[in-house]
């Protein structure tokens, strides 16, 4: 999951990308939000649902807090998607969105 600021229009807003975990990691989904707490929330009850190799590709039945989900994944040398903004924070870049029918919703 890629937290990443984005424009619709005028309108500042953010967005989550999920992608597939598979080569070249192409993007599955966009999740859009008012504010960067709304992404954040979303991310912390998403992500600890995501399915895991260890679990033979399946999403854990009772998933962790997201602290402990974080935990888990730093000793097994795996960022969170959280972890992965602040490390990029240098070069992130920013999405413009727009409908498929062309309209914008952001003016």
């Amino acid at each position: 999951m890629d937290l990443t600021s984005a424009k619709r229009g005028n309108l500042p807003v953010w967005t989550v990308v999920t992608r597939r975990n598979c080569e070249d990691f192409p993007p599955f989904r966009v999740d859009e939000f008012s504010t960067k707490d709304e992404a954040i929330k979303f991310i912390e009850e998403v992500e600890p649902t995501t399915p895991l190799i260890s679990l033979d590709g399946k999403s854990p039945f009772t998933p962790l807090p997201y602290i402990e989900y974080c935990k888990k994944l730093k000793q097994g040398g795996v960022p969170s998607s959280l972890e992965i903004h602040e490390m990029n924070k240098a070069a992130q870049r920013q999405i413009i969105l727009e409908d498929l029918n062309g309209e914008d919703k952001g003016t």
